[in-house]
C-alpha cells in the first residue's frame, strides 16, 4: 500500500452504531430504519457529509427483516446513489469483514474513492414484533 497515492490508500473516517431499544415494538426501527440512521452517524462521526458522496456502497443481508433489494432501496434513499452497490449472499459473521475488504479493494484499485459498508440487524425489535402480534392472536 505505501506506493499506492494518498487518495487510493483506503481509511476508515467515519463509524455509526444505533442502539434502538424503545418500549413501543412498534416503535422500533426496522433493518432498513437501522441502517439508514448508522449511515448518517458514520457521516456525522467524519465530519462530512459523506452520504451525498458515496460511490460504493456494501449492506450485509439480515435475518429479521431479510430484503434481497435492501442495498438498492438504501441507494435510492441517499442523496446520491453509488455506483457500485452489493448485498452479501449470507446474513453471516463474516460478510461485513468482506465487504471492508471488498471496499479498501476497490478504493486502493481506484474504482472508489469514498465507500460505506453497513448493517442493521433488528432482532430485538422482530423479537418484541412477534410477541406482541401473538399476544393479539
Amino acid at each position: 500500500m505505501a506506493d499506492l497515492p494518498p487518495a487510493r490508500i483506503p481509511v476508515i473516517i467515519g463509524a455509526g452504531q444505533i442502539n434502538d431499544r424503545p418500549a413501543d415494538p412498534d416503535a422500533g426501527l426496522d433493518s432498513f430504519g437501522l441502517m439508514m440512521a448508522s449511515l448518517r452517524a458514520a457521516a456525522d462521526d467524519a465530519g462530512h457529509a459523506l452520504l451525498g458522496d458515496l460511490d460504493w456502497l456494501g449492506v450485509t443481508d439480515q435475518i429479521h427483516f431479510p430484503d434481497r433489494d435492501m442495498h438498492e432501496r438504501l441507494a435510492a434513499a441517499l442523496p446520491h446513489a453509488p455506483r457500485h452497490r452489493e448485498i452479501t449472499v449470507l446474513p453471516d459473521g463474516e460478510g461485513p469483514i468482506q465487504l471492508i475488504n471488498d471496499a479498501a479493494i476497490a478504493i486502493a484499485r481506484g474504482e472508489a474513492l469514498v465507500a460505506a459498508v453497513v448493517g442493521g440487524e433488528a432482532m430485538r425489535t422482530a423479537g418484541q414484533r412477534a410477541k406482541a402480534a401473538a399476544a393479539r392472536g
